[in-house]
């Protein structure tokens, strides 16, 4: 291998930490955050558990959906900005901000109004 390639190498591995490290340490505290949770209702029994762990399950898939938009919009702006368009980078990121804070309030309201239902349908309380 090259001096060239091996520094090449190097300077990649720097990059992709630098992208890599911030999203690792939300994943790991997000984790922790949940079994901190389950920690704390553990004394109050088993559906104080189950309750934890589905809500923990609906935030999972909330979050999944905004990761997908938080990619699809590094993609966009990053073409963008690759062409020297910084306005079309601009309203690349105002959109996906304005769909984000849309997806936030109406996950919101979703969980505010389907929350029975919901504990319901995991059968998380007893009849």
């Amino acid at each position: 291998m090259s001096s060239q390639t091996r520094e090449l190498a190097n300077n990649n591995w720097k990059d992709i930490w630098a992208i890599a490290l911030p999203s690792s340490v939300v994943y790991f505290t997000v984790n922790l955050v949940n079994l901190l949770a389950i920690k704390i209702v553990a004394n109050l029994g088993s559906d104080a558990i189950a309750a934890i762990t589905t809500g923990a399950r609906f935030y999972n898939i909330f979050n999944a959906m905004l990761i997908g938009l938080s990619v699809g919009t590094i993609a966009l702006v990053s073409q963008s900005r690759g062409s020297d368009n910084p306005l079309q980078s601009a309203k690349l990121f105002n959109t996906s901000l304005l769909i984000s804070i849309g997806l936030g309030f109406g996950m919101t309201l979703f969980m505010l109004a389907f929350t029975p239902f919901l504990v319901g349908l995991f059968l998380l309380f007893k009849i």
